[in-house]
Order: C-alpha cells, then sequence, then structure tokens
C-alpha cells in the first residue's frame, strides 16, 4: 500500500484526492502512504505536498498516533480498481466517511463535506438490537477541526446526526467524536 494510493508513473493526484487516499490508508491500517521514491518532476507536485502539510497541520491528530476504528469506513462509494485506475480521481460523496480513533476519540473523516452541511453517521446509530450493538458509547461532544463552529449532535436508531451552518470546503473535513 504504498505510493500506488496517489502518486504513480509520475502522476501525482491532488491535493483532495491525495488526503482521501491517505486518510483511506491509515483507517485500513496501513500507516501514512509514502510517495514513490521520494522523487517529483514538477513545481505542483510539490505544491500539492505543502497542501497536505498544511491539512495535516490543522488534522493530523486524526492520522498520527490514531489507529483504525471498529469500522474502516461508510458510504456509497467505491473505490476504482486496477491498472491504470489511479489516473482518475474518485468522486465521494457527503456519505463517504473514514475512521480512525485516537486519544479518546473516533475520527470521521468526511471526504467530501455537504454543501448543505447536514451530516448522518450511520455506523455510530444507536443499536437497533441492545444484544448486540453497532456502537455501545457515549458521544459526549463533536468539534471540527479546522472550524470554530460548534455543531449540536443527535443520535438515533439511524445514526449520529448535525447540521452545520458556516462550514464549506473542497476538502476532507475531519469531525473529531468525544466518547465515554
Amino acid at each position: 500500500m504504498i505510493a500506488a494510493y496517489y502518486y504513480s508513473a509520475g502522476i501525482l493526484q491532488g491535493y483532495p484526492t491525495a488526503i482521501c487516499y491517505q486518510h483511506d490508508a491509515m483507517s485500513f491500517g496501513s500507516g501514512i502512504v509514502d510517495v514513490e521514491r521520494g522523487k517529483f518532476a514538477a513545481a505542483e507536485d510539490l505544491s500539492i505536498l505543502e497542501d497536505i502539510g498544511n491539512w495535516l497541520s490543522t488534522n493530523g491528530e486524526a492520522i498520527y498516533r490514531s489507529r483504525p476504528w471498529r469500522y474502516a469506513s461508510e458510504g456509497p462509494t467505491q473505490e476504482v480498481e486496477g491498472q491504470f485506475s489511479d489516473g482518475s480521481a474518485t468522486e465521494y460523496t457527503g456519505s463517504d466517511f473514514r475512521f480512525t480513533a485516537g486519544n479518546g476519540c473516533i475520527y470521521a473523516t468526511c471526504l467530501h463535506y455537504p454543501e448543505d452541511g447536514q451530516i448522518n453517521i450511520k455506523s455510530l446509530a444507536k443499536s437497533k438490537d441492545p444484544n448486540k450493538p453497532a456502537f455501545h458509547g457515549i458521544i459526549t461532544d463533536v468539534d471540527i477541526l479546522g472550524f470554530e463552529e460548534k455543531p449540536e449532535f443527535c443520535i438515533d436508531e439511524n445514526g449520529l446526526w448535525f447540521a452545520t451552518k458556516t462550514i464549506q470546503s473542497a476538502f476532507p473535513v475531519v469531525l473529531k467524536i468525544h466518547t465515554d
């Protein structure tokens, strides 16, 4: 799981795609993705790496010293696999999440934050069957890394729900879910 995620044969995917692939690898327990042989041909490649560094300075706690959570992912989008697949970016939805855990929290990275700000994370639903809970923690708070808006949330049998009014991002947004 090295480099082929976003850099292969001289093709470096743009910043949002690279972050999504990196977080995808982390949520499945692979660690941070290294770039093939550390060589870059164009200045735009270096710019993408600087953008990734900026994203990590805000959201790094969801990557560094974290570990896979009970579920690695949630959402309808399927990754394209096979030869020549790294030349095209995956189109994620507001329902596509990757999960890690650490510091007493669950980190849910929304790979494409919805314009309407409506979030539903089904993996954090109250159990319909108390003998087999999918998630059996207590959510005490939700923060959105890099943003000041504080969402009000609710949890029911269909998931963790909240809406934001001011958050807009073309890049993945990390939700820090505090648990007891």
